[in-house]
């Protein structure tokens, strides 16, 4: 075989050469064997001067398959003794630094992992997806490191899990460019503190930070409170209407509990929308539903009443709306919306903030989506850093 070919391949220099290439047919396995020329002279992994020799460790890496063999590459890798450092092992120019496969091979997996689930890659590669997270691990790490935050001014915070009811993380996301910035495992005030520490890492800085969107939980106005000093916290409007679309159903379940009548109406989906919303036939029914179910009826109102707000020119208009609404809603029939309407007016500063940021976590919703796609074509995700680092891949703008 012509040596030069491969030679030309892995990319080496005149300080290298292809000793020889053996194909072992009953393995299914080319070995590529590789070796410094001798008398040559490289350089100090850490200061970079010109040092002889000392001595060789023998290593091998996995390269692009050659038909159907799988191409391993083999070389005795020089150690220098330099002067001020001692004995280093240097770097190859085919690999990164402790990786066992080549820049070839790994490129090959990024762009297919950009197309493909990763288990599909690991099978296709002939490698375990253990190794495959292993390159998208060092690759989507050293791709964060040039990330430049110091423009990042508001932000939106939400959570998910990776499985069902498990392992959730907590994701920030900068609201001017729609890019995630930062993800991390738990859902608690820590995971502000986690952030703060990033934000800072890539030249941003927590007193820039002047608007968040998030929930109303209270781990994260903890977090956001002691670690993002100038913030100003909007409540997310949808996270709002949807604590009174589980209070509608809440009530929905309390007051129909026989299965003749759940499955007479078949109502659930509907009130999940806003009666603008419906089709002309799907409102009828609506209608029809909710005159013949009372107290289901004031709740569905009092939720409507609640989009309304929303719809105010104003914040004066929409702080009087809203007042009228706590009053409304503090004296219904049904005690999950008294609740309500305590839990919403104990927030109201943080709610009526939208009037004056118009920020939410419409985005994250959006992102949200994304990860969901990710993850029925993953089938789950064993472990939730692997989830964050696709989560980096894509939807934080990295290239790697």
């Amino acid at each position: 075989m012509d040596e030069s070919y491969f030679a030309k391949a892995l990319g080496i220099d005149r300080s290298w050469k292809v000793d020889k290439v053996l194909l072992n047919e009953a393995s299914g396995v080319t070995d590529l064997y590789v070796s410094a020329v001798r008398g040559g002279t490289f350089p100090c992994p850490v200061c970079g001067r010109e040092c002889k020799v000392h001595d060789t460790y023998e290593r091998t890496w996995r390269d692009l398959d050659m038909g159907l063999t799988m191409c391993m590459v083999h070389a005795k890798v020089p150690r220098t003794d330099c002067p001020e450092h001692g004995v280093k092992q240097i770097e190859v120019p085919w690999a990164r630094e402790y990786s066992r496969q080549t820049l070839n091979f790994e490129r090959r997996c990024l762009d297919m992992i950009a197309e493909m689930p990763v288990n599909a890659v690991a099978r296709t590669m002939r490698i375990s997806d253990d190794v495959l997270w292993g390159i998208l691990y060092s690759f989507v790490e050293g791709a964060r490191k040039n990330i430049d935050m110091s423009r990042v001014r508001r932000i939106g915070i939400d959570e998910t899990s990776c499985r069902r009811r498990h392992n959730y993380i907590t994701i920030f996301v900068d609201l001017d460019t729609r890019k995630v910035l930062f993800a991390t495992v738990g859902r608690s005030s820590e995971t502000v503190k986690e952030f703060v520490k990033d934000l800072i890492e890539h030249g941003g800085s927590p007193e820039n930070i002047t608007d968040v969107s998030c929930d109303m939980g209270g781990p994260f106005i903890k977090g956001i409170t002691e670690n993002l000093p100038k913030a100003h916290l909007t409540f997310d409007k949808f996270h709002v209407m949807q604590m009174a679309n589980i209070a509608v159903e809440t009530v929905r379940k309390d007051m129909i509990k026989t299965k003749e009548e759940k499955t007479k109406w078949k109502i659930k989906n509907l009130l999940m929308y806003r009666r603008k919303h419906l089709s002309p036939a799907k409102a009828e029914k609506l209608d029809l539903f909710l005159k013949e179910n009372e107290t289901i009826g004031k709740a569905y109102i009092l939720k409507e009443m609640l989009g309304d707000i929303y719809l105010m020119e104003t914040k004066k208009e929409a702080e009087e709306r809203f007042d009228l609404w706590v009053t409304f809603a503090s004296k219904a029939v049904h005690e999950t919306m008294r609740e309500l309407a305590e839990h919403l007016a104990a927030h109201k500063e943080g709610i009526l903030k939208w009037f004056d940021s118009r920020i939410s976590n419409g985005i994250l919703e959006g992102i949200n989506s994304v990860i969901q796609g990710v993850k029925r074509m993953a089938r789950g995700y064993r472990l939730p850093e692997n989830m964050i680092t696709m989560l980096y891949l894509r939807s934080s703008g990295i290239r790697l």
